[in-house]
């Protein structure tokens, strides 16, 4: 099953579904974050806001369904094992 994964990628950002009080404002995209401490990562200063291919490997601990008034939601957790940075072009 995982393997099926790799054939394609997979987009992570939402947009806040939530009336704008201006019709000209474009609605926020929101991504996942991720908080790496006490780790030396093969970045620089100047790579802030620079964005970056990472290959990474997770482990899967946990994918729970849930049903609410917008219908079913999957939420996935992972544990990250490693990550490795390539410059995106």
């Amino acid at each position: 099953m995982a393997d099926k994964l790799f054939k394609k990628k997979i987009k992570l950002g939402y947009r806040q579904n939530m009336e704008q009080p201006v019709k000209t404002k474009k609605k926020e995209m929101y991504y996942p974050s991720m908080y790496i401490n006490d780790t030396e990562l093969p970045l620089e200063a100047e790579d802030f806001g620079k964005t970056f291919d990472a290959q990474i490997k997770v482990k899967i601990t946990g994918i729970n369904k849930r049903t609410g008034t917008k219908g079913t939601k999957i939420n996935y957790d992972f544990d990250v094992m490693e990550i490795a940075f390539q410059e995106s072009k």
